[in-house]
């Protein structure tokens, strides 16, 4: 040996406690962060099947107003057509056919063409 001391060795009995104390402490801190993210998250899961909530609400009383209108609007139309197809309804009464007495006769039109035509429309 070339004149150099070799050091002697200290005996390793603290360095394992330090070891262990070391990764106890960064499991420790991992630990804690876990927890807080975990916290974190669900505060804003929680916030946001919040909002979620409030939007769905608000759409279904929209679609709920819109089909309360629609739902109005087609009583209405029903009515109507109901009313204007009361007025087109009537049967005709014995009355209200032309008798005998009403047609015209022949030599009263004007035109030997168009007795036969006029005669046919007159009737009904």
């Amino acid at each position: 040996m070339n004149g150099k001391k070799r050091r002697r060795k200290k005996p390793r009995s603290n360095q394992p406690k330090k070891i262990e104390e070391k990764v106890q402490s960064k499991a420790a801190q991992a630990s804690e962060k876990l927890s807080e993210k975990k916290d974190e998250n669900s505060q804003k899961v929680h916030s946001k099947a919040e909002k979620a909530k409030d939007k769905t609400q608000q759409a279904l009383l929209a679609l709920k107003d819109k089909l309360g209108n629609l739902k109005e609007a087609g009583e209405e139309f029903q009515s109507k057509v109901s009313s204007s197809n009361n007025h087109q309804a009537k049967v005709k009464g014995m009355k209200d056919i032309k008798g005998i007495s009403n047609i015209k006769k022949r030599h009263a039109y004007q035109g030997p063409g168009r007795c036969e035509k006029d005669l046919r429309y007159q009737i009904f």
